[in-house]
């Protein structure tokens, strides 16, 4: 695998603006439209007005789930005020084994964006976080730290990496969580942009995890006033998930939808 280590010579936004384009979905209505998949009831990522979800999953959340759509229920859509009609649900088989198929009223935003649309049979909690450019106090600290325990990630240090980069500064009892471009890497077929989380407590690093992806949206699905992070991966088709900054490794990813 080809490692490319990001340098000041490149613009850093010309990266995102490419990797943006590349992972516009080419989904429509069509018979082999990814499924979603999700350890979180009632949450799942969808294209366009029919949306697909992976089965098995929790017999009860699905069992809601169509009992919503029997009754014309609704949905909730990140970022989307308004609530979403589900119209329909039914069992259907088609290139990626059985799914669920929901048609549903999408948001007026999934039209105009690239990415999946989050859904969930709940309102989604309003925001108790704020998301910043960095500060030059924030990028003292970062250097000091990184330059004293975290070597291996010392590339986020130059000027096109931190000038991308941001904090996620929740209520104050928490830590922050800083988003720091890192590299990217070439398996020949595409391009995958990598980051790292570094959450921070009183100036200190206390946990890094790497992570691939692009972040598009921030969701909190447990309660715990800390943001899910709704990434776009590039991929040979259309993938994006949703992630836990604070959940054990084997259990970060969450919410999935993935296609060729």
């Amino acid at each position: 695998m080809h490692i490319t280590i990001l340098t000041p010579r490149v613009p850093h936004c010309l990266y995102w603006a490419a990797l943006a384009w590349l992972a516009i979905p080419m989904y429509g209505a069509r018979a082999d439209t990814p499924p979603s998949s999700s350890l979180s009831n009632g949450v799942f990522l969808g294209y366009g007005n029919n949306v697909f979800l992976s089965q098995p999953r929790a017999v009860g959340d699905l069992a809601k789930i169509r009992s919503a759509c029997a009754r014309r229920g609704r949905l909730w859509a990140l970022g989307n005020l308004q609530q979403i009609n589900c119209l329909n649900a039914t069992d259907i088989a088609n290139t990626h084994g059985n799914v669920l198929k929901l048609q549903i009223d999408s948001p007026d935003s999934a039209g105009k964006s690239a990415h999946a649309a989050l859904y969930s049979t709940r309102p989604f909690s309003p925001p108790s976080w704020t998301v910043r450019q960095l500060l030059e106090s924030d990028k003292s600290a970062l250097r000091k730290e990184i330059a004293k325990k975290y070597k291996k990630y010392s590339a986020v240090l130059s000027i096109p990496n931190f000038k991308n980069a941001i904090v996620i500064v929740p209520v104050k009892s928490l830590p922050n969580f800083y988003i720091l471009p890192w590299k990217i890497t070439d398996n020949g077929y595409v391009e995958k942009t990598h980051f790292i989380i570094a959450a921070v407590r009183q100036g200190q690093i206390f946990s890094v995890r790497e992570q691939e992806g692009k972040v598009v949206g921030y969701a909190d699905l447990d309660g715990d006033n800390i943001p899910e992070l709704h990434l776009s991966h590039n991929c040979d088709g259309s993938c994006e998930s949703v992630i836990s900054m604070t959940r054990e490794t084997k259990n970060v990813t969450i919410v999935t939808i993935s296609g060729h």
